[in-house]
């Protein structure tokens, strides 16, 4: 029995070999309007994608993707599509 992707979301910090990555979006500073960050949760080769818009917040996710440390994102599951996120018809509110 496969386990649902938003699980697999929660457990990616916990799973040996998974991965999350981010992407900055810049406007006319050199601050990041929003970052998306991506789960890879091998061996599955599906992703999730989440959306920060809160500089403190992106900078608190990067430092942890610095250090190399193991977290847990946690949020709530929003039931409704958004474009970063295909080709899901929910999102996760972090």
């Amino acid at each position: 029995m496969r386990v649902p992707l938003f699980v697999h979301c929660i457990l990616a910090a916990l799973i040996p070999g998974a991965a999350l990555t981010a992407e900055p979006t810049y406007a006319q500073t050199d601050q990041p309007q929003e970052a998306f960050f991506v789960f890879d949760v091998p061996p599955y080769p599906e992703t999730v994608v989440f959306k920060l818009t809160d500089p403190l917040k992106i900078q608190e996710a990067r430092n942890i993707l610095t250090s190399g440390k193991q977290r847990i994102v946690s949020g709530t599951i929003i039931k409704q599509p958004v474009y970063y996120n295909s080709p899901w018809t929910f999102h996760l509110r972090p």
